[in-house]
């Protein structure tokens, strides 16, 4: 028999990768008589990847520099680790179609080209799919800067393909989709957003999600 448990592995990272009867009893998946193999159900774990809180100036931009933090309820889900990042109002920088109200966006380049992590719970030897959406800054009033528009991600200290767009400032570009798997090497891993073109009008980034692959089992004797 198979048996489905919907684990978050941020908050219970060691429940998901044990193998133990105790551990399954203790969450009614399973008993001493049964052999079963439990399947971890796909997970978004990462905080706040739509950038909703706090909300940010209506119809504009807030920047932060390095050492900020923002973002889930207590505030200090993301941080910005380098340079200066802006965190983009939903009516100033309107997100991706079929995101939640409330979505909001961060400019990767500030005044500069900037560098925002979060720390996430994760299961050592576990894949995770990172996605996100992106385009360019397209703003006639950033001064001047590459019409080609990029941006890096490093997952658990592993770099990941760059996202990069070509963008002129005043045209009109669609959001894209990002997507990249990683295997976790511990229990917590870091990720890491960068601007990498030398302008304040950077990589727009928003909705970005971290999913455990639900290609795990745990054969429960």
């Amino acid at each position: 028999m198979k048996v489905s448990g919907r684990l978050n592995t941020r908050f219970f990272p060691k429940i998901a990768a044990a193998g133990s009867a105790v551990v399954l009893l203790g969450l009614g998946l399973a008993s001493p008589a049964q052999a079963e193999d439990v399947a971890l159900v796909a997970v978004d774990v990462i905080v706040d990847g739509t950038f909703s809180a706090p909300e940010a100036p209506e119809g504009s931009f807030a920047t932060y520099g390095a050492g900020t933090r923002f973002g889930g309820l207590t505030g200090t889900a993301w941080v910005v680790t380098g340079g200066s990042i802006d965190h983009l109002s939903e009516a100033w920088n309107p997100p991706p179609a079929g995101t939640p109200e409330g979505t909001q966006s961060v400019d990767l380049n500030g005044t500069g080209p900037g560098t925002l992590a979060q720390s996430i719970g994760t299961v050592p030897a576990a894949k995770y799919t990172v996605s996100f959406a992106y385009k360019g800054n397209t703003d006639p009033g950033c001064f001047a800067g590459p019409a080609v528009k990029t941006a890096s991600l490093a997952f658990g200290g592993v770099q990941g393909p760059a996202a990069v767009q070509f963008a002129p400032q005043g045209s009109n570009v669609a959001w894209q989709n990002y997507s990249a798997t990683f295997t976790a090497s511990g229990w917590a891993s870091d990720l890491v957003l960068a601007g990498t073109n030398p302008s304040a009008c950077g990589m727009f980034v928003s909705d970005v999600k971290v999913t455990l692959v639900p290609v795990l089992t745990v054969s429960v004797p």
